[in-house]
C-alpha cells in the first residue's frame, strides 16, 4: 500500500515540475491522494485494531490481580504477562504492570535484537512474548501469565489466581530482578562483554560464532555457556508430506518449533491438545506446541499454501531447564525500595562473578555497589551486568536519560529566543506606529 502511494505521489511531483497546464487540478489531485492515504491508513491500522472498549476490557482486573500477587513486599520483582488477550504490545502500560512486551518508535534496540535472536516476535517498533520459552521467560523475571482459558497439561507452572475471566499462573520455577552468574563455573568471557564489543557483535563488525544457529541451537549454547551440560532442546525428525510437517515424537515432553521462512502469515498446528493457529509468523517465532504425548501426531501447515514452509521441531529437556533455574536462583538481589527512577537493593554472592540485572542495557542508567559507581557490561548483549567481589554488597540503579539535560536547556534557549523576537517586533512596531 505505501509503494501505491508513493507512485502515486512520484507521478503527481512529475507532472507538477514538468507541465504547464492544469497545476490546480494537480494540486487538487494531490490533496485527494493524501486524504485518501491518511483515511486508509485510519481504517487499516486504527479502527479495526484499537478501541476504547477493547482497550478497557478487564482494565481494573488485571490490576486487582497484579495488585494482590506482585512480590515487591518480599523485595522480589517480577513481570507479568498477557498471553490470552493482549489487545497491542503496550498493553502493561496501560494497567500498570511490568511485562516482556512493549511498542514504541524508540524501543530498544538491544532488547529487539536479544528476541529475534531467541526466538521472540520483534519489529524496528516493537518486541513481544510470542515466542518466549520458558529459559528465556526465567531470565527475563517473566514469572507471572495472564489467560483466558485454562492452560491444558503444563508442568512448568501453576494456577494460582483468578478475577473475573482472567486466569493468574505462576512458573514454578523464575528468576527474580537480579541474579548471579559465578566465574568459577560459567563461561563469564562468552556471556558478558564490555560496551564496544557487544556493540561491535551488534552490528556485525566482529563476526557472530552463533549466526547459522536459529533460536532454540542458541539456548542450548547459551545453557552450555552457563555450566550446565546437555542439550535444553532436542531436536525430533520431522517429515514433509508435501502438504504439511507430521512429526510422531518418540518420546513426551514439551514440543517446540520454528521456521525460518518471512513469506508465511499464518502457521497452523495440531496437536493432541488441541488445534493451535500462530499468527504474523512474517516475523518469525518460536511456536510453542505444548505437551505432546510419545507416537501421538503433530501436524503443522501453513494456512496460505505456499509450499515454501520449513521449519524444525525440537523437544524441551525439562531437567536441564530446571537445573538452569536453581543454578542461577543460588544468588538473588532482594529489592529494599523501588521507583520508576530509583531501585535500592541488597545480595549477598556466594563467591565472585556478575550481577545480572534483567533490564535491557542504557546508558541513562547508573548501578552503584556499596556506594561506589560500577562499571557496566551487557549480558547476552542485552541485559546489564556488573561485576561483582564474594560477600554482602549494596546495591542502588538509578536512572536518568542520557541528553535529557541537553533537550531541557536546548528547549529553553529557544524558548528565550521566541519571547526575545516576540518583544523586538512589538518594539519595532511601536516605533513605526
Amino acid at each position: 500500500m505505501t509503494g501505491v502511494f508513493l507512485a502515486i505521489y512520484s507521478v503527481l511531483v512529475y507532472m507538477y515540475n514538468h507541465g504547464e497546464k492544469a497545476k490546480e487540478c494537480l494540486i487538487c489531485l494531490t490533496v485527494i491522494a493524501v486524504i485518501i492515504e491518511a483515511g486508509t491508513n485510519t481504517m487499516l491500522t486504527s479502527v479495526p485494531t484499537v478501541s476504547r472498549e477493547d482497550y478497557l476490557e478487564n482494565y481494573d482486573t488485571y490490576n486487582t490481580l497484579y495488585e494482590e500477587n506482585n512480590r515487591l513486599a518480599e523485595g522480589e520483582l517480577y513481570r507479568f504477562e498477557n498471553v490470552d488477550n493482549r489487545v497491542r504490545n503496550d498493553d502493561s502500560m496501560l494497567h500498570n504492570y511490568m511485562s516482556t512486551s512493549l511498542f514504541s518508535s524508540t524501543s530498544n534496540g538491544l532488547a529487539g535484537s536479544f528476541y529475534k535472536n531467541y526466538g521472540m516476535r520483534t519489529s524496528k517498533v516493537f518486541y513481544c512474548h510470542d515466542g518466549m520459552t520458558p529459559l528465556i521467560s526465567g531470565l527475563l523475571s517473566n514469572r507471572y501469565l495472564f489467560y483466558e482459558e485454562p492452560v491444558s497439561r503444563n508442568d512448568l507452572m501453576t494456577f494460582i489466581d483468578t478475577e473475573e475471566n482472567v486466569l493468574l499462573y505462576e512458573y514454578n520455577k523464575s528468576l527474580p530482578f537480579g541474579y548471579m552468574i559465578h566465574n568459577s563455573d560459567t563461561k563469564t568471557n562468552e556471556l558478558v562483554k564490555d560496551e564496544a564489543t557487544a556493540f561491535s557483535l551488534i552490528d556485525g563488525d566482529i563476526p557472530d560464532e552463533d549466526a547459522d544457529l536459529n533460536p532454540l541451537q542458541r539456548q542450548n549454547v547459551l545453557v552450555n555457556n552457563l555450566g550446565i551440560e546437555g542439550e535444553l532442546y532436542t531436536y525430533v525428525n520431522e517429515q514433509y508430506s508435501g502438504s504439511e510437517y507430521v512429526c510422531f515424537p518418540d518420546e513426551a515432553g514439551y514440543m517446540s518449533a520454528y521456521a525460518d521462512t518471512k513469506r508465511i502469515a499464518t502457521i497452523n498446528a495440531k496437536t493432541s491438545e488441541g488445534d493451535k493457529s500462530f499468527k504474523k509468523m512474517k516475523n518469525p517465532y518460536v511456536m510453542n506446541l505444548g505437551y505432546c504425548e510419545a507416537g501421538e501426531g503433530i501436524y503443522i501447515n501453513d494456512e496460505d499454501k505456499e509450499k515454501d514452509l520449513h521449519l524444525t521441531m525440537y523437544r524441551m529437556n525439562t531437567d536441564v531447564y530446571e537445573a538452569v533455574m536453581d543454578k542461577l536462583s543460588q544468588d538473588t538481589m532482594k529489592i529494599e525500595s523501588f521507583s520508576s527512577s530509583d531501585i535500592k537493593a541488597q545480595i549477598t554472592a556466594s563467591e565472585e562473578g556478575y550481577l545480572i540485572l534483567s533490564m535491557p542495557y542504557d546508558p541513562g542508567i547508573t548501578v552503584y555497589v556499596d556506594g561506589v559507581k560500577a562499571e557496566k557490561e551487557l549480558f547476552c548483549e542485552m541485559m546489564t551486568a556488573v561485576y561483582l567481589s564474594k560477600g554482602d554488597h549494596d546495591i542502588r540503579i538509578s536512572y536518568f536519560p542520557k541528553g535529557f539535560g541537553v533537550g531541557i536547556g536546548a528547549s529553553l534557549l529557544f524558548v528565550a529566543l521566541f519571547v526575545l523576537r516576540c518583544l523586538l517586533e512589538k518594539k519595532k512596531s511601536v516605533i513605526k506606529s
